[in-house]
């Protein structure tokens, strides 16, 4: 998820030849949003359709890295056509192909539905569920990106990107784990309290909102890692096995360990 949030990285910042937070944002935000719509079909209708636009971009994100850091930035300084650089084309085409893959995400899950399969009948609003919590993040980072009296985005915008991404990562953990689980998905995440805390710190004192940023990022990233270990811990206790080894845990060290 980190990697397409660094891809202003390999542009540049600034106009017209790289990317700012506002005009970097929405194709952001597609390229999350593409591979989330393809877990929450998978979620609705127990089958992963993974486009292969979700394949390409990461490995165009890999090139471009790739030619970044042989040539550097200047190597992406041209004009597609007069007054359309390569960072617009760029931005353009992740948002076209997000609005490409909606249609087919929405035809499998309709289809899904018309064959009346029992094995993932959700209702509408069970359906619905998973997009709360996003839609969520994203007007709240919308928010914060576009109006900020301090342009926080520009000022730290590699922090501003990785905060988004941490935040879209645990929302979609928490689905990939109830699809798989077969539990329901949650309405609401708690990492969308701190997030508008901060956005609305930020404008009640605009004089800290750099650090109401940093300590932001801090909150999420040390509750995300926190999941992250409480999941493995939970499979490894399920499954009786350690993590990173592949022998079974023996059995006089677990009846040791449990008095």
């Amino acid at each position: 998820i980190l990697i397409p949030m660094c891809l202003y990285s390999a542009l540049g910042n600034g106009e017209p030849w790289g990317a700012s937070a506002h005009t970097g944002f929405f194709p952001c935000l597609a390229i999350l949003g593409t591979f989330y719509i393809s877990h929450w079909e998978n979620y609705i209708t127990g089958i992963m359709y993974l486009p292969w636009f979700y394949d390409f971009s990461q490995l165009a994100c890999c090139l471009g890295y790739l030619v970044t850091g042989i040539f550097g930035t200047p190597f992406w300084r041209f004009y597609i056509m007069p007054g359309f650089s390569v960072a617009d084309g760029l931005r353009w085409l992740l948002i076209i192909s997000f609005f490409m893959s909606i249609p087919m995400s929405l035809y499998n899950i309709f289809s899904h539905y018309n064959t009346k399969s029992k094995d993932r009948n959700l209702g509408l609003f069970e359906a619905l569920a998973p997009l709360i919590s996003t839609t969520i993040m994203s007007v709240l980072f919308y928010i914060w990106v576009e109006y900020s009296p301090n342009d926080i985005g520009n000022q730290s915008m590699r922090l501003f990107f990785f905060s988004i991404g941490i935040v879209f990562s645990n929302i979609c953990c928490r689905l990939i784990i109830a699809r798989m689980s077969e539990t329901k998905c949650e309405r609401f995440n708690a990492l969308l309290i701190p997030l508008a805390a901060a956005v609305a710190a930020s404008f009640l004192v605009p004089s800290l909102e750099g650090a109401i940023l940093y300590i932001f990022f801090g909150i999420v990233f040390f509750a995300h890692v926190h999941f992250g270990v409480s999941v493995v811990n939970d499979l490894c206790d399920h499954f009786n096995i350690f993590c990173f080894r592949l022998k079974k845990v023996d059995k006089y060290y677990t009846s040791n360990s449990t008095h």
